[in-house]
């Protein structure tokens, strides 16, 4: 690696450390699992054992911040079913929703059946003879809608798939001609799915159970009303996201477990992934962690071109990303594009450090000294349960993270600790001040 030229190190060190789904056969993929102390969470093992021992059908939530691994465990999962004898769906919903707008079951379970028509496709090749796109125009066509409305949902296959990604009134529309009509709706989704069913037998020449895995549902964010909407999905509408015979996973933001404290009980079961404890409750550090999240860098490139030999600047990025493996990456690149010479500068470290920090900081005074509560307790410090809702917005924007020690705990951003603590000694010196 040394021979490497400085360019071409830093530009080839850059694209290693994007946060992207990978197989475990990748050789940048480290398995945090291989820790004793983190086999019992191991998320495949729990989601697979849960599926396994279920009869015929299931449905799980699968929960953790954005860029902390859930779609390379997904593939994960994948993996072991299918050399268990299942037939697996892994889709994106992020590809078939916007998720900058609200969602609602009618559109969402349109995404999911027209994504799981498409894997179905490719699973069970070209001898179907309609895609699951052309029934749900068709099914658009067969109501008896207004005049407008029906002109406005009279849309080809490809334009309904293009209509739901893309137009941000169209969900609006499908909710409107819904109304009323939504058992319909739940009923077509259904048989599209037990009619796949019974074509699986014919491709495998046995009995086959269904997998669907759907990533990327805690994407959908963007606004206050997102937010509402994805809770009242999940929390409301639970049922019709059961398709019988089918095995479901549901990736879900991990605010959710917060503003709906029962969630997991309407469901077959409830994964959390944690962060990667670097610090313990008592601040200590955690050198598993620490040690685990070096191999990860190390995977990536040659980290010590790039902050020198020994592990005393690594670490200290290690300990201000709290163990949250895109900060750590985003650290990492923005040190690499003000490194004028390698290895980095004391002043490009910095730098790079406080464009990450900068990200966080900007806090409403109302929420320095609740963070600081949290930052103390380690608990949620709600002051009653209408916080639950701006707690929930904490974990969303990655102010406030989740630990595990045999029980949940919490703990702010090490990027933000330093200004929480500040501005709280700031406002209760201001407070006293004034009384």
């Amino acid at each position: 690696m040394s021979d490497i030229d400085p360019r071409e190190f830093r530009r080839t060190f850059i694209n290693k450390l994007s946060v992207q789904p990978l197989d475990d056969d990748d050789p940048r993929y480290v398995d945090p699992y291989e820790l004793d102390e983190l086999a019992v969470e191991d998320p495949v093992r729990l989601l697979a054992e849960a599926i396994e021992d279920a009869p015929a059908q299931s449905v799980q939530l699968f929960s953790g911040f954005r860029g902390t691994g859930k779609s390379t465990q997904l593939r994960r999962l994948r993996k072991r079913l299918v050399r268990g004898g299942y037939a697996v769906l892994l889709i994106d919903i992020e590809d078939y929703l916007n998720t900058q707008v609200p969602v609602d079951i009618a559109d969402f379970l349109l995404a999911l059946t027209g994504a799981a028509g498409e894997a179905l496709d490719e699973l069970l090749g070209p001898d179907r003879q309609k895609s699951a796109w052309d029934r749900l125009a068709r099914f658009f066509g067969g109501l008896k809608l207004s005049a407008e409305l029906a002109a406005e949902l009279n849309l080809g296959p490809v334009d309904l798939k293009l209509a739901l990604r893309q137009d941000k009134d169209f969900p609006t529309r499908v909710r409107e001609a819904m109304t009323g009509r939504l058992s319909a709706l739940v009923r077509e989704v259904r048989s599209f799915f037990e009619e796949s069913l019974q074509a699986l037998p014919a491709r495998e020449g046995r009995a086959t159970e269904l997998v669907l895995l759907v990533d990327s549902v805690e994407h959908i964010r963007g606004s206050q009303a997102a937010l509402d909407s994805l809770e009242s999905l999940f929390a409301i509408q639970h049922e019709n996201l059961r398709i019988p015979y089918v095995h479901v996973v549901y990736t879900v933001p991990p605010y959710l477990k917060v503003r709906s404290p029962n969630l997991h009980a309407l469901y077959d079961g409830g994964v959390s992934m944690p962060m990667i404890k670097v610090r313990e409750r008592d601040g200590s550090c955690h050198k598993r962690g620490i040690q685990l999240l070096r191999e990860i860098v190390a995977e990536r490139g040659d980290w010590t071109r790039l902050l020198g030999p020994d592990n005393q600047a690594l670490d200290r990025l290690i300990l201000l990303s709290g163990g949250y493996l895109r900060d750590l990456f985003q650290l990492l690149r923005e040190i690499i594009r003000r490194a004028t010479s390698l290895p980095a500068s004391p002043a490009a470290l910095e730098s790079g450090i406080r464009q990450v920090r900068e990200e966080y900081t900007m806090i409403a005074e109302r929420d320095v000294l609740w963070l600081d509560a949290i930052r103390t307790s380690h608990g949620p410090a709600l002051p009653d349960d209408k916080a639950l809702v701006d707690f929930a917005r904490f974990l969303d924007t990655g102010r406030v993270f989740c630990y595990r020690n045999g029980e949940d705990w919490y703990g702010i951003h090490p990027l933000i600790a330093d200004h929480v603590t500040r501005e709280a000694k700031r406002l209760r010196e201001r407070e006293a001040a004034g009384a």
